[in-house]
């Protein structure tokens, strides 16, 4: 480490981590500022210094490394999307893009997309920069003060019981399928959640089962659904994998059922349905039935009781008999005095 006047300006010499860095300042005071922060973050476990790399090409290093939980369709997704981000920013290194450059990316694609999508871009983007530092790519993310464009309150959709029963009934001559189902409509397990489950993460004698969330790094354990337990006492397992779910040609993890769903909904008459609709329907009806909200996020594995009113849906019968109670018992309120 040095501070020394060279060609009229101060230089400050730096090595942490095993590289060095010169870079010069205008005063010495300044230099010394910049070796202090250097040593500070260094000394925090964040890498100061930048490597200089275009992101185009750490865009490929991005996808090279895999993320635990991440299913196919939802990589392909942001693959789709990187395309977007590269048209853009692929020719600049890491270290030049500023927050205004993110502001004009998010305001030219506005006019071509919708703001929904936009901020789908936008949130890869910051998943991409925030790992450069973890990478030590970047000493800092220049995705700062970054406002998203505000989006709509989505409608979700409540599978109904008797639509429940037929989708089972196309569901049944599937038993991977079928049990796909029970998994998200009893338990409110994520897709990717349930792809993940191996047989070590079910207790059958304790009728427990542990979840690893595919999105954050939590692992909760909570008790299998009745639905669930009975069709796992005779469900089929099969010793060439771990995995509840796999391919049987490889043995590994399976990695999408989309055609057997989407045919298994279409026999059964049902449209506009995700999937993820069961984990919906799961979450509405527990609190429909009364679950207080701290509950469900425990079992659901949301971060915030805000996160999981974004899920929950009151169907129609649900509010009607809501208003009729609110006739009779005017919803448990008080009246003041007059």
């Amino acid at each position: 480490m040095a501070i020394r006047l060279w060609k009229g300006s101060w230089q400050a010499d730096v090595s942490v981590g095993g590289e060095r860095r010169r870079k010069s300042f205008p005063t010495k005071q300044a230099a010394k500022d910049y070796e202090h922060w250097a040593i500070s973050e260094f000394r925090k476990g964040t890498y100061p210094f930048e490597r200089p790399i275009q992101f185009k090409d750490f865009s490929k290093i991005y996808f090279e490394r895999r993320f635990p939980g991440r299913t196919p369709h939802s990589i392909e997704t942001d693959k789709s999307r990187m395309k977007r981000l590269i048209e853009f920013f692929g020719d600049y290194k890491l270290s030049q893009i500023t927050p205004e450059m993110i502001e004009e990316f998010k305001s030219n694609y506005f006019d071509q997309i919708s703001g929904a999508s936009v901020n789908r871009h936008l949130a890869l983007l910051s998943n991409l920069l925030n790992k450069a530092v973890a990478w030590g790519y970047l000493p800092r993310s220049p995705y700062r003060g970054i406002n998203k464009y505000p989006e709509p309150m989505k409608r979700g959709v409540i599978l109904p019981d008797d639509k429940l029963e037929i989708l089972k009934k196309y569901t049944s001559p599937n038993p991977n399928l079928h049990l796909l189902v029970l998994f998200g409509r009893y338990q409110g397990i994520r897709e990717g959640e349930i792809l993940n489950l191996k047989w070590s993460d079910i207790d059958l004698a304790h009728e427990m089962i542990t979840i690893r969330s595919s999105k954050i790094s939590e692992v909760r354990v909570v008790n299998l659904a009745t639905e669930v337990f009975d069709a796992l006492q005779s469900f089929p397992r099969n010793l060439r994998s771990e995995y509840i779910f796999f391919n049987p040609r490889t043995g590994e993890r399976l990695k999408s059922f989309r055609t057997a769903w989407e045919n298994a909904l279409k026999q059964a008459g049902i449209e506009n349905f995700r999937f993820h609709d069961l984990r919906h329907t799961f979450s509405s009806m527990q609190m429909m039935e009364g679950r207080p909200a701290e509950a469900v996020i425990k079992y659901t594995g949301h971060k915030s009781t805000r996160q999981l009113q974004r899920y929950v849906h009151f169907d129609n019968d649900y509010l009607k008999s809501m208003v009729s109670k609110s006739k009779v018992k005017n919803l448990g309120l008080k009246k003041g005095k007059k």
